[in-house]
């Protein structure tokens, strides 16, 4: 039926205006409604909460419509035409829907600005402090003798680390991180050896300098997930995991003192690029934390993480003279899970 329709709008519409049309029975009822549809058999109309109602013409005494007056009696029938009051009752039911849907739209407007408003501040930066690290660097140990001596070590170390990470709300209890920190790593190792035999006049002097500049780049992009609405002075625990990346810048010299090289001998290899991909891995985390808001701007949190890194490095080298040439590779691969629990402070702006 054409205004069957209007059956599925919710009450909502309704409860903003009174019903303002009026039916009246021969069993002394009046019901205040809100006609629907007109025929020469039945009327249709809504009624107390919305109930839906089609009645024949044969129980009625007569219909009052907004804005018609009495439209309808037994004796005289319709006043008005059907085509009419049709066009009426839908003209104003549009009339209604338009309202209903600018309240809905404010509603919603509405909505959106009260939790935007309860979410706070969009941008944090935070410090986080992690009081026992163990970071692990690789070095590859290179010293030319026949044959060639090459091995990978690393070195664990056991220190206090320091994070940067920025935020963003970019949902409701969701936000987009980002994490950096930075490593230096700089060793010079100077090597002389010096012989004097005064008797016979031999005078041997050997030595060798070589310095290691590592510098570690590390950023993580993630998110944290809140399980409960940011209020001051309350703890929300999280969840949070990203993937992110260690890059590294390596400068390798090696100087012979007191010596040249011997003429027609040559050594090239990749140990800068080496260096680099050894302390290069990729790393993916997962953990969770609690953090405590002191205000809207400012918060102290606590978190565990556990942290996936995997490494690929291929060392090629080559050497020799005009008679022979010599050339080696040497690949290596590494994976590590670690554990890091630390503190932090999160300011928000």
């Amino acid at each position: 039926m054409k205004y069957l329709s209007f059956l599925l709008i919710s009450f909502t519409l309704y409860a903003q205006y009174p019903y303002p049309d009026t039916v009246f029975m021969y069993n002394d009822k009046v019901y205040p409604c809100l006609m629907t549809d007109f025929s020469d058999t039945h009327i249709e109309f809504l009624y107390s909460n919305s109930i839906y109602e089609s009645v024949i013409l044969e129980s009625i005494l007569k219909i009052k419509l907004d804005g018609f007056g009495e439209i309808y009696n037994k004796e005289a029938g319709y006043i008005a035409s059907i085509d009419s009051l049709k066009s009426f009752v839908q003209n104003r039911w549009e009339k209604f829907a338009q309202k209903e849907k600018a309240s809905k739209d404010t509603a919603v407007k509405e909505e959106i600005t009260s939790e935007k408003d309860s979410l706070g501040n969009r941008w944090s930066f935070g410090v986080f402090y992690i009081p026992y690290y163990s970071a692990k660097i690789y070095d590859f140990v290179y010293e030319p003798s026949y044959p060639d001596l090459r091995y990978i070590t690393s070195t664990i170390y056991n220190e206090t680390n320091m994070e940067g990470q920025f935020s963003y709300l970019i949902a409701h209890r969701f936000r987009a991180t980002l994490d950096i920190s930075y490593t230096l790593n700089f060793t010079e190792e100077r090597d002389e050896t010096h012989q004097r035999i005064q008797e016979q006049g031999y005078n041997y002097d050997s030595g060798i300098l070589n310095s290691e500049d590592l510098k570690l780049f590390d950023f993580t992009i993630g998110f944290k997930y809140y399980f409960k609405d940011f209020l001051n002075e309350k703890v929300n625990a999280y969840m949070l995991g990203g993937i992110g990346k260690q890059i590294a810048f390596a400068t390798v010299k090696e100087e012979s003192l007191f010596t040249s090289p011997q003429p027609g001998t040559f050594s090239e290899n990749n140990r800068e690029d080496y260096l680099e991909d050894l302390n290069s891995p990729w790393h993916f985390n997962i953990g969770f934390g609690a953090e405590y808001f002191f205000n809207e701007s400012l918060s102290l949190f606590s978190s565990i993480r556990m942290q996936y890194s995997t490494i690929n490095a291929k060392y090629d080298s080559r050497s020799g003279s005009s008679y022979q040439v010599e050339t080696s590779t040497n690949e290596y691969s590494n994976s590590d899970i670690t554990t890091r629990v630390g503190l932090g402070l999160n300011f928000y702006f």
